[in-house]
């Protein structure tokens, strides 16, 4: 007996794809998903432009970080923004040496230092009365912590042209996830050339590493002699100030007579926690690429629309 009710019609201007069968056997190790089993259907799809039926997997290879490290930044800074600051004054050499102060315990000791200052050896640390005592034509400026921040943040944000993971590193450091990226302009050579080609164009002084790690590529740029030639070594090699650990804690390892990242590095885990702290060990990871902890990239600024 013939059924009462007409068939539904199917609403105009809508399609339903035929179900297809995935192919016996199942998925093997090593090649793409397979969702059509039919070749020539796959073909025919993908010359009209449609999807050819392949989900492939997408590659993960290992992370690359290139470390940026501004040794000179509030110098630098300070002779881009204001040079009219940075000259000596009359009497003096035009390449007076030039030093940054603040107050800690009532006295002016020095946080930063340029490189004329730094060849003559004023360090960081040093009072201001010290300092002038051996070379009286300082030119003193005072610290200023905001600005250079806010300077780093520029620099920062001038690197997002090569990466969209970019973040600073404060106080004088950036660092750039490179994954994916670096092939673009010529390996990890090329882009460091560029960077370092733009960002010393406008007057900053800056030392560029790569490593699989962040921890790991700005201790590489801060204290290993570049060029790096083989990057295991030169992080073996690292002093363990390189862990980023407090002084206190750094003194503890030196006087241990764990004075290099490999010297550490052959020491259990377990004993190194339970004499130095979980912190150490857990530097010690990253900067060896036993683990890893991601960046947080800056977001770039949205330019304002108006409706």
């Amino acid at each position: 007996m013939p059924c009462p009710w007409p068939a539904p019609r199917r609403p105009a201007g809508r399609f339903r794809p035929p179900l297809r069968r995935p192919c016996p056997g199942g998925r093997r190790a090593g090649r793409p998903l397979t969702l059509n089993c039919s070749a020539r259907d796959r073909g025919q799809a993908a010359c009209a432009g449609g999807w050819s039926g392949i989900v492939t997997n997408a590659y993960s290879g290992t992370r690359r970080y290139l470390a940026l490290w501004f040794p000179f930044l509030p110098a630098d800074r300070l002779r881009i923004q204001q040079p009219d600051r940075c000259s000596a004054p009359t009497g003096r050499p035009p390449d007076a040496p030039l030093v940054f102060t603040a107050k800690v315990k009532g006295a002016l000791v020095l946080c930063a230092v340029d490189p004329c200052a730094q060849a003559l050896g004023l360090a960081p640390g040093l009072t201001l009365a010290d300092a002038r005592a051996r070379e009286p034509g300082l030119v003193v400026a005072e610290m200023d912590a905001d600005a250079d921040r806010h300077w780093l943040d520029r620099l920062a944000r001038r690197c997002l042209r090569w990466s969209p993971q970019v973040t600073p590193v404060t106080p004088d450091g950036i660092t750039i996830d490179i994954t994916g990226a670096a092939h673009l302009f010529g390996g990890e050579a090329g882009l460091a050339v560029q960077i370092k080609d733009a960002l010393a164009g406008i007057g900053m002084t800056l030392r560029l590493a790569c490593a699989a790690t962040p921890e790991a590529a700005q201790a590489l740029a801060r204290h290993a002699p570049l060029p790096i030639r083989d990057e295991a070594c030169a992080i073996r090699t690292l002093p363990v100030i390189a862990l980023g650990l407090e002084d206190e804690a750094t003194r503890a390892l030196q006087r241990a007579g764990l004075k290099t990242i490999g010297a550490l590095a052959a020491r259990p885990s377990p004993a190194l926690a339970a004499r130095f702290g979980a912190q150490a060990v857990t530097a010690l990871r990253r900067l060896t690429g036993e683990e890893q902890a991601p960046i947080a990239p800056l977001v770039p600024h949205r330019p304002l629309r108006f409706t």
